[in-house]
């Protein structure tokens, strides 16, 4: 049962998930009332390429483990790990099922095993209900008292307009033995065009041409498993609550930051007051939001805090500036919010980019606390701004190791995340900022006009002006590359001080 449907003929693809990262999950807690988990233990079931868990452990204390049952996909993080002397994980390639024996096993013998976080993005609704199962023994019997699982999967109701076409999708890649989606989507797309005003195939017109442009490996994953679990919220939260051991595991919230400051309209919100019960207000919400996918925080026997020791614990983190906005970064914000979050980031801006404490930062800003967490928070989902972790110098050295490593080994033209040991996350740079960040530590290799003759050369760049057309001139390319090449001396400074290299 190693695969048991799931897609292997394709490795996954080469993706990072900030949701998972320690850092972010703790403060979804605080903002939902809960005391952050110490990270001691942290497991990923189903790592994939491996991008989200390297980046976590390599920035972050703690002891990190994952398992994928796809052998590539491991191979390819463990030979990122020993290149990078990553000190504090331990990948292994095996089925849910070897890993619970796994456990089991070391646990008999003695060795304590247990997990503060469990995480699992993506993987619950892509294998069979056996496999769902003993993902759920592994959470019952190895999550910590205090401890919180993450859990993201397709639900319904959202979802459910796609359930026609991924079901022809699949019958046609079995039928036809194939996996190519433009046979796929043009044999299902003849077959809705026969009456395009049905409800049915206008679903089915409309997963098509959403997902025309998706990546193939997405789409084979997404459509051609042989499981595709859709179940609602509700449902989801009775089966981790009657988990037991140790302790049932309680819905928090839903892992995304901006969820703890969505407005819903004043009917809905009049609607919404009638309901008690937690779990069934926030099925409804579902409802009203037509929802297709949730990031859900569970946790087992968790701390609440007081209103003040929640503001103590907000108050003093601090926050720091990873990235400068665009000129069209805060295009049709009202006015007084724009001059809100420029003064923010210039306040982020001072002390040589120094972390500043959210209370320093309020200070002065003519705002409430819910208002100035929601611009910072605003901040955060456009990678401006990040929360900091305290960390030790040999996790900073560490992570400086890392980043050259993923400087001098990957294509030139390739977009990347590197590790940040004072937010213990992932920070992007696109592929000219890494090809600037190259020069910039290797000045001897080659001077700047010929970079920009190497970039020219290279047919994965591409270019526009202004006017948003293509540029294809030399002369052309080189002024949009020297206007990237400022844009990326006024952010070094900031990245140096992150000390990623």
């Amino acid at each position: 049962m190693k695969y048991d449907g799931y897609i292997q003929s394709s490795d996954y693809e080469d993706l990072y998930f900030d949701v998972i990262q320690p850092n972010i999950i703790n403060l979804n807690l605080l903002f939902a009332g809960f005391k952050p988990v110490k990270n001691k233990h942290y497991l990923e079931l189903g790592f994939g390429m491996g991008r989200s868990l390297l980046t976590h452990a390599v920035s972050n204390e703690g002891y990190f483990v994952g398992t994928d049952f796809n052998e590539n996909q491991v191979a390819f993080a463990k030979n990122i790990c020993e290149q990078a002397k990553i000190s504090n994980l331990t990948l292994y390639a095996d089925s849910f099922e070897q890993l619970l024996e796994r456990f089991r096993k070391m646990k008999a013998n003695g060795e304590e095993v247990g997990f503060d976080f469990i995480v699992l993005h993506g993987i619950y609704c892509w294998v069979n209900e056996e496999n769902r199962q003993i993902i759920l023994s592994i959470i019952k019997e190895f999550l910590r008292e205090g401890g919180v699982v993450y859990i993201s999967y397709n639900c319904l109701p959202g979802r459910a307009t796609n359930m026609d076409a991924r079901h022809i999708f699949k019958l046609y890649s079995q039928k036809k033995h194939t996996e190519n989606f433009d046979k796929i989507f043009s044999f299902t797309e003849k077959f809705a065009q026969l009456e395009p005003e049905n409800t049915i195939n206008k679903n089915i017109l409309d997963t098509i041409n959403t997902h025309r442009h998706s990546h193939p490996i997405y789409r084979v994953h997404e459509f051609l498993c042989d499981s595709w679990y859709l179940p609602y919220f509700s449902d989801m939260t009775e089966t981790m609550k009657n988990l037991g051991g140790g302790g049932d595991l309680n819905y928090i919230c839903e892992c995304v930051l901006a969820y703890h400051f969505k407005n819903f309209t004043p009917k809905q919100e009049n609607f919404l007051a009638q309901i008690n019960d937690v779990i069934f207000k926030e099925q409804m919400k579902d409802f009203i939001l037509n929802k297709q996918f949730r990031y859900d925080l569970y946790g087992r026997r968790l701390t609440k805090l007081s209103k003040k020791r929640i503001d103590n614990y907000l108050f003093e983190a601090q926050f720091v500036l990873l990235d400068y906005p665009t000129s069209q970064t805060f295009e049709g914000c009202e006015e007084n919010l724009k001059w809100a979050y420029i003064e923010l980031i210039s306040k982020l801006e001072g002390e040589d980019f120094a972390p500043k404490k959210a209370k320093k930062l309020l200070a002065g800003l003519n705002t409430d606390k819910k208002v100035f967490f929601s611009l910072l928070i605003n901040l955060m989902t456009l990678n401006l701004v990040g929360i900091c972790v305290p960390n030790t110098t040999h996790k900073i050295d560490e992570v400086k190791f890392y980043n050259h490593s993923l400087l001098k080994e990957q294509k030139l033209s390739q977009e990347y995340i590197f590790a940040c040991a004072l937010t213990g996350g992932g920070i992007s740079l696109d592929s000219l900022e890494r090809a600037f960040l190259n020069h910039y530590f290797n000045e001897n290799q080659m001077n700047l006009e010929e970079l920009f003759e190497r970039i020219y050369q290279d047919e994965n760049f591409h270019f526009h002006d202004a006017n948003n057309q293509a540029c294809k001139d030399r002369e052309s390319v080189f002024t949009q590359l020297s206007l990237h090449y400022k844009k990326f001396l006024r952010r070094l400074p900031i990245l140096m001080k992150l000390e990623m290299f």
